[in-house]
């Protein structure tokens, strides 16, 4: 099956993006068991499944992604963003990273953050992107950023000193990939992209 084919064959909304988003990364069987869920009918489930791999693997590099970060009590803004996906998208409720060097480093826990109901924690995501003309892992959260929790962080009194102690960034950038979890790692290093 060609491209077109597959898009076809998932039906009229499938655009390569949304294979990239609900299939990328993910091995044949696992692909073909969310197929035999949705079409049980069909026979070529499995022919389906190696395919979408083929597409998500051939088509990785010209699939870009957009996002942005508001201006909230938690950080600056990040105006819109285009990254290239070279990894699956790990996502979790929170992930533990290295946060200086040597004698004064400290392993702390990073949550994203929404504005939603005057700020909360929500989903943290992890990828390894290009961005900027750069290959890395890039750590995103909410529409306001992620929070780097920290008890010993001062709070700006009337910034976000209602917020829990720590710091906010609009996203985190790791270079070296041994300095996210073993369990991130697994995700973000695994059906690697190569992408032109």
């Amino acid at each position: 099956m060609d491209i077109e084919q597959v898009l076809e064959r998932l039906g009229s909304e499938a655009t390569i993006e949304l294979v990239h988003k609900e299939f990328g990364g993910k091995s044949v069987g696992e692909i073909s068991d969310y197929l035999n869920g949705m079409f049980p009918q069909e026979a070529d489930n499995e022919e389906l499944a190696q395919a979408i791999c083929a597409v998500c693997a051939t088509t990785a590099s010209d699939v870009s992604e957009f996002f942005y970060v508001k201006s909230t009590s938690n950080c600056e803004s990040l105006n819109l963003q285009t990254i290239k996906r070279l990894s699956p998208e790990w996502t979790g409720n929170s992930l533990t990273l290295p946060f200086g060097e040597g004698a004064t480093m400290r392993r702390l826990e990073v949550v994203g953050w929404t504005d939603l109901f005057g700020g909360q924690p929500c989903a943290i995501h992890a990828a390894q992107v290009r961005w900027l003309g750069q290959d890395g892992f890039l750590i995103w959260g909410g529409n306001s950023g992620v929070r780097i929790l920290d008890d010993e962080a001062t709070p700006i009194e009337g910034i976000d000193d209602h917020l829990p102690a720590g710091y906010g960034r609009p996203v985190i950038w790791v270079e070296d990939v041994a300095d996210l979890p073993v369990d991130v790692q697994a995700v973000v290093t695994r059906h690697v992209y190569v992408a032109v």
